[in-house]
């Protein structure tokens, strides 16, 4: 039943997100600090009513885990308030356990990739919406200095990995070209959400 709970919580508040972030381009702060207290609420009158620790614990592991998380990205200017306060959430609602066959797992794991495949989506939208003001914008940040350094740093990684995959074994080798290859994508998807989020935020769709 808590569960259940829990669960509708979360998925109310991620409407209600959803729908102010397409509304005013910010999540309200009543909303993510409900689905704190919310998770942690319950969850602690749950393990005291049941006098199992494991309720509370889990939903405290959640909300840990994926405050490191948010904070990461906030602080990498990837992520607004808002969204970072709404994983802290989500993390005490759902709560973590480290099983394959979790289903809380599951939950986060497929909402991470949601929702950054729609971050990414609505990014390029609002760039070819706006494509006047933002490849002017994207040539200029391309030629800065801040790039070129970013840039060379980049090159050093990979080629350390590079170098590093050429003395492992094959299966190694596959795994360390496939960590450098995502961490190229990465770097380059970074970027252009940045200048998105520079430029393109409060552009009027």
């Amino acid at each position: 039943m808590a569960d259940i709970m829990l669960v509708s919580i979360a998925l109310i508040i991620l409407l209600i997100g959803t729908f102010t972030d397409f509304k005013t381009r910010e999540v309200p702060d009543w909303v993510n600090y409900s689905g704190i207290f919310a998770g942690l609420g319950i969850r602690l009158i749950y393990s005291a009513s049941a006098l199992d620790p494991s309720y509370i614990l889990s939903g405290a592991l959640g909300f840990g885990v994926f405050l490191g998380i948010a904070l990461a990205m906030f602080y990498m200017g990837q992520w607004g308030g808002g969204d970072s306060k709404m994983l802290m959430g989500l993390g005490a609602l759902m709560g973590l356990e480290f099983r394959p066959d979790n289903i809380m797992v599951a939950f986060f794991v497929n909402a991470l990739i949601i929702g950054a495949a729609y971050g990414v989506l609505w990014s390029i939208i609002l760039a070819v919406k706006h494509k006047k003001k933002f490849v002017p914008y994207m040539a200029k940040v391309m030629k800065s200095e801040q790039y070129k350094k970013s840039k060379k740093a980049l090159l050093v990684i990979i080629l350390s990995i590079v170098v590093l995959s050429l003395v492992s074994g094959y299966f190694a080798a596959a795994a360390l070209l496939s960590i450098a290859l995502a961490i190229l994508f990465l770097f380059y998807v970074f970027i252009f959400l940045r200048l998105v989020l520079d430029r393109c935020r409060y552009c009027i769709f």
